[in-house]
């Protein structure tokens, strides 16, 4: 149970990173909500457009399940 609590929080983590980073988000003045999208009416608040929330979403997820077995496997009792 620690270790997939472990797992829980690194990949919370890294899905929170790679969203902050890489994922567009910006204020749209006329609608008046934060949106994920550039037009000429939205200022940038973070990030930048490489990926979608779908994507970010993958990434994380992809990685946490490639690295944290090999983690695992090193800490596992002989």
């Amino acid at each position: 149970m620690l270790y997939g609590g472990v797992a829980g929080l690194l990949g919370s983590m890294l899905d929170s990173f790679l969203g902050a980073h890489m994922q567009y988000s910006g204020f749209d003045s006329s609608i008046g909500k934060v949106v994920s999208y550039q037009s000429a009416t939205t200022r940038r608040i973070c990030g930048k457009p490489i990926l979608d929330n779908n994507a970010v979403n993958l990434f994380s997820s992809v990685l946490v399940a490639l690295i944290l077995p090999g983690l695992a496997w090193g800490m596992w009792p002989q």
